[in-house]
């Protein structure tokens, strides 16, 4: 999950973008517009998934959909 922060700086604002999984942080960075913020967001988020389907001890190898 992402987040989106506006932070104070000395000439403006800046927006910072979180993202999270499973409570825990895993990447952060500072943009000056809120638009790009928001991309890289879901650009990180939509990245990390398959690397979460992997990770899920819930999953099986038969669960996952095979490789083309």
């Amino acid at each position: 999950m992402a987040t989106l922060a506006k932070v104070k700086r000395a000439k403006g604002f800046a927006y910072q973008a979180k993202v999270k999984r499973r409570g825990r942080v895993i990447k952060t960075k500072t943009f000056r517009t809120k638009t790009a913020a928001r991309e890289w967001a879901r650009r990180v988020e939509s990245d990390a998934e398959p690397e979460l389907a992997l990770q899920d001890p819930g999953l099986h190898a038969s669960d996952q959909a095979p490789a083309t």
